[in-house]
């Protein structure tokens, strides 16, 4: 097999993973729980800092303060749905 070969098959294998990707985040995000979403986000943040160890600290700021919004806006929302509250324990 050549090399030429080679990378249109490893170029392929990255196309089909990528597929299978798209269509798993498609099916499980959306039956995540505002908490377990949160609590994605941070792992992946924690994740981005072991490989960018010198990342400024105000990124961290910056996305508590975005999910924090986020969170009393899905709050606000379901209150005036008349949803039962489902953010559990984050108080």
């Amino acid at each position: 097999m050549s090399q030429k070969e080679l990378l249109q098959q490893m170029l392929a294998g990255y196309e089909q993973f990528n597929v299978w990707e798209a269509e798993e985040q498609a099916r499980i995000l959306p039956q995540l729980t505002i908490e377990e979403g949160i609590n994605q986000y941070i792992e992946l943040w924690e994740l981005s800092r072991v490989f960018a160890p010198n990342a400024k600290d105000e990124f961290l700021a910056e996305n508590v303060k975005h999910w924090t919004a986020m969170r009393r806006k899905y709050e606000r929302i379901l209150k005036k749905m008349n949803l039962a509250n489902p953010i559990r324990n984050l108080k």
